[in-house]
């Protein structure tokens, strides 16, 4: 299971390379929304790859939030 904190870690460095302009702390909820959500996509489909490169079929981990 990944953690809110792991997403959350996710989400910064996805919005780090894209803006760090007023920095993650400052920015308004919506905007870190957008990005937790990109990260929980990201690391779905990370665990999906992971999954179809050694022929599993057991569900990926579930993602808290």
């Amino acid at each position: 299971m990944i953690s809110d904190d792991e997403v959350q870690d996710v989400a910064r460095a996805i919005y780090g390379s894209e803006y760090d302009s007023r920095g993650w702390d400052h920015e308004p909820g919506l905007l870190k929304e957008r990005f937790l959500t990109e990260a929980r996509l990201a690391i779905a489909a990370l665990d999906r790859l992971r999954m179809a490169a050694k022929g599993a079929t057991r569900e990926p981990r579930r993602l808290v939030g």
